[in-house]
């Protein structure tokens, strides 16, 4: 936008500077205290969060896989990948 059309030029910044966030999200509540845990496919996860595979026939996708499913074990959070059955596996892998 220009001036010539009319219209106020923009700062180059935008107006963005203008606006201050005050972090607050959960004032008063201890970090330690929150409970992530949920329960997802009948298994109890730590986290919600789904990790997700390398698919295809790529040199290293196994020992990627292989990793990501002792990390996604060790951490109590799943793996999906497109050869499990449904898509999911809850990772449990004997460390």
């Amino acid at each position: 936008m220009t001036e010539d059309a009319g219209e106020i030029a923009r700062p180059a910044g935008g107006y963005f500077d203008d606006i201050q966030l005050v972090h607050e999200a959960l004032p008063g509540i201890d970090a330690a205290d929150v409970d992530l845990g949920t329960v997802f496919l009948g298994k109890t996860l730590r986290l919600p969060l789904v990790i997700s595979g390398m698919a295809g026939r790529h040199g290293r996708a196994l020992a990627v896989n292989e990793t990501l499913t002792r990390v996604a074990a060790k951490s109590g959070i799943a793996i999906a990948g497109a050869t499990a059955p449904g898509g999911f596996v809850i990772a449990e892998v004997e460390m």
